[in-house]
């Protein structure tokens, strides 16, 4: 959710599936929508809403169904106007600029002041800023008088062999800045998220675990796939994409690569888990109050999902046992995430961990559960679920490095974990500044 605020006490905000810009006093109030995408038009989301020194008149991004965006001027009471195209938020700077990112690029466009159409050329402010071409979030900030702070770094991490001990083994494949990894039911290869460095973008890839060969499974450098899943008989694989909408599932055939939305709507939808049977498919959705929960899906029959658990909790993470009985997942409800246990069949959950946790893998035979807790250990939990649940005490295996795993998985044979380990992470690396650089242009 990104917001600003005018002089006049008024606050203008955008949903993460920026669905509307909305309006509420600062006094306090309920919100309401001020512009939503007309998707008759090919609008698809609005986003970082930011007024200008007038306090009436603000500028936010409008995301077209095409993938194509826009720089928009709106008031209220009058047609929202395009300015000029661009996929980034966008910050008013003295004496008559918009400062925002082109293809990683931090520029500045003058305006005229009196309509607000772009003179001249853009400028390059900075040659490169952190920017996420699916978001379209740039990481900079500038004040009106001209002072811009941006971060130029990205993350970066490595996959890497860890055995039970903490001993990191062998790296595994390229360098980069990964989301997530996930090993295949097979046991050979991997499929990992990596990002484009110029953009951000996210791709899914293969990663034969054996040979160390690398093969791309999405092909846009536009868009962007993330948390995929492999289906048995390894041809298919469902991912999480926004394509003009907030993200949600795809289905992608990898041997004639047709694609398919599994579920319509517009609601932020992320993949989880297959079932050991290969019949469902758990994913996690944003509720209207803004929180996750868990749902399955058949992959085959009648796509209709059904609600796993209804919470007014964040409720994310889900990894099926492996006999199918229950299921591993994280919540909030504490007040904290936590690791709890559930049966399939329904019924009351079963915490898990205890001080804080995330990021919950069983083992393939299903008699070990690992976590990583929030003081940076790898703690493993002895599981028995059958004839009936049994929870062993959580023991930690061995203390991470200075930062946490990004994500991890558990080897076939249980003895080391594939995990993705920071090499950088940008947000801790320092910001540079520009004084004044627009006052003379």
């Amino acid at each position: 959710m990104t917001a600003t605020w005018s002089p006049a006490g008024e606050i203008l905000f955008a949903s993460a599936e920026g669905d509307a810009i909305f309006t509420v006093s600062t006094s306090g109030g309920p919100a309401s929508p001020l512009v939503t995408p007309d998707r008759s038009h090919g609008e698809a989301r609005l986003l970082f809403p930011s007024f200008l020194p007038d306090g009436r008149r603000y500028l936010y991004l409008l995301r077209l169904l095409d993938g194509g965006a826009w720089i928009m001027l709106g008031e209220a009471g009058r047609p929202a106007r395009r300015l000029l195209e661009a996929h980034s938020n966008v910050t008013f700077v003295d004496p008559g600029f918009l400062v925002f990112s082109r293809e990683g690029t931090l520029v500045a466009q003058r305006v005229n002041p009196d309509d607000w159409t772009p003179v001249g050329e853009s400028i390059a402010v900075a040659s490169s800023v952190r920017f996420f071409l699916a978001t379209g979030s740039a990481s900079f900030s500038a004040s009106r008088s001209g002072v811009i702070v941006y971060q130029s770094d990205r993350d970066r991490s490595h996959l890497a062999w860890v055995d039970r001990s903490g001993r990191e083994m062998e790296a595994v494949g390229s360098a980069a800045e990964g989301l997530d990894v996930r090993i295949a039911p097979d046991g050979r290869t991997a499929l990992l998220t990596r990002a484009l460095p110029s953009t951000g973008t996210l791709d899914i890839w293969s990663l034969d675990l054996g040979r160390g060969t690398e093969t791309r499974l999405t092909l846009d450098d536009v868009g962007t796939e993330t948390y995929p899943v492999l289906l048995p008989g390894g041809q298919e694989v469902i991912f999480s994409t926004p394509r003009g909408n907030a993200p949600r599932l795809v289905r992608k055939n990898l041997i004639t690569s047709q694609e398919s939305v599994m579920v319509p709507g517009v609601r932020f939808q992320i993949a989880d888990d297959i079932s050991p049977d290969g019949r469902l498919l758990a994913f996690n959705e944003r509720t209207d109050r803004g929180t996750t929960n868990l749902f399955t899906l058949p992959l085959s029959g009648a796509a209709t999902p059904s609600a796993l658990r209804s919470s007014p909790f964040f409720e994310f993470g889900l990894r099926f046992s492996p006999d199918g009985h229950y299921y591993s997942f994280v919540s909030n409800e504490s007040g904290r995430p936590e690791v709890y246990l559930a049966p399939m069949s329904g019924g009351t959950k079963v915490p898990v961990s205890k001080g804080g946790a995330s990021t919950a893998r069983w083992s393939r035979d299903g008699g070990e559960l690992f976590y990583l807790s929030t003081d940076r250990r790898l703690m493993v939990v002895p599981v028995r679920t059958s004839p009936s649940l049994e929870l062993g005490t959580p023991v930690p295996l061995f203390a991470l490095d200075d930062r946490s795993w990004s994500d991890f998985d558990v080897s076939p044979d249980g003895r080391r974990f594939l995990a993705l380990i920071p090499d950088l992470v940008a947000d801790e690396q320092p910001l540079k500044a520009i004084l004044n650089g627009l006052a003379r242009r």
